[in-house]
C-alpha cells in the first residue's frame, strides 16, 4: 500500500510542477518573449568596443563587414563605396555594416 501511496505522490507532485515549468517559457497572452540584445560595435571612450549578449570586450583586431565596409581598431571605416569616416563617442556599426551616428539614433 505505501508503494502505491508514493507513486500517487509523485505523479500528484509532477502533475503540479511541469504546468508552472511551462508556463515560466511560454509569454501570457498580451506580452512578449524578451527580444535578444543586437550585436554591434561602440565608440566609447576612443576605443572601439563590441557588445554581444548585452557584455562590451574591445576589439582586437580590424574587422570587414559582409556588405564590404571595414573598420579598424581606432574607429576608421571605409564603407563599400569607397567613403571614409571616423566615429566619434557613441557611433555605432552593426554587424551587417550599417552604422548609426550618436545624434541619429536607428528607430
Amino acid at each position: 500500500m505505501s508503494r502505491i501511496a508514493g507513486l500517487f505522490f509523485i505523479a500528484l507532485f509532477l502533475a503540479l510542477v511541469v504546468p508552472s515549468i511551462r508556463a515560466e517559457e511560454t509569454p501570457k497572452p498580451g506580452e512578449t518573449a524578451p527580444q535578444p540584445k543586437p550585436e554591434f560595435l561602440l565608440m566609447r571612450d576612443g576605443k572601439m568596443m563590441h557588445s554581444k549578449d548585452g557584455k562590451e570586450t574591445a576589439l582586437e583586431k580590424d574587422m570587414t563587414f559582409p556588405n564590404g565596409t571595414t573598420l579598424s581598431v581606432d574607429g576608421k571605416v571605409v564603407f563599400a563605396g569607397g567613403r571614409k569616416k571616423t566615429l566619434k563617442d557613441g557611433d555605432k556599426m552593426y554587424m551587417d555594416g550599417r552604422e548609426e551616428a550618436m545624434n541619429n539614433p536607428r528607430p
